[in-house]
């Protein structure tokens, strides 16, 4: 591997960098289109509200933009100070903190394939039997063998933020099969 690295002259440390900065890049562009869209939700006239509908979604969007720029900064400087030969967990950077290690894409990929399917399962099966199946198995997925200790956690939390959302805020979640009729 050190030959191939030497023979392009590519370090993992470069790479690292090159791949914080793509990603800042491509996030960037994401959250640029995001806040667009907030942008374009319409106010509703006439009434009174000291938060409407467009706030949040623009507050995530500047959260978003700001992340894709610390990230793209971050890859430039990790890509410039890393030092020939040392292994990318252990690379300092010019602040004096370790770089982060490379992503497990084992465990990324998978947890991003059970979102989707949480995300498209959610209307269909309704909020507490979705949400708690997505909490047990994405414990599962992080490394938990305990599959009644994560299922009782995963109702616990379900139903927590589904009372707190019908009960205190008045919101209706997707009831799913459950709803009946």
């Amino acid at each position: 591997m050190a030959r191939r690295q030497a023979a392009s002259g590519a370090h993992p440390e470069n790479r690292a960098g090159r791949d914080e900065r793509s990603l800042g890049t491509g996030l960037l562009a994401a959250g640029a289109v995001y806040l667009a869209a907030a942008f374009l939700i319409s106010e509703p006239e006439g009434g009174y509200a000291a938060v409407g509908p467009r706030v949040f979604p623009i507050v995530i969007g500047c959260t978003l933009v700001a992340v894709a720029l610390w990230l793209a900064l971050r890859g430039s400087k990790t890509g410039a100070s890393a030092a020939p030969g040392a292994p990318a967990a252990q690379t300092v950077s010019a602040a004096g903190a370790l770089a982060a290690p490379d992503a497990d894409w084992r465990t990324a990929a998978p947890s991003a394939l059970l979102f989707l399917g949480y995300i498209v399962l959610l209307e269909p099966l309704g909020y507490l039997p979705a949400t708690t199946a997505f909490i047990a198995l994405e414990s599962r997925l992080l490394g938990s063998r305990r599959w009644r200790r994560d299922l009782l956690a995963a109702l616990v939390v379900a139903a927590s933020v589904y009372a707190l959302f019908s009960l205190l805020l008045g919101l209706r979640l997707p009831a799913g099969f459950l709803g009946g009729p």
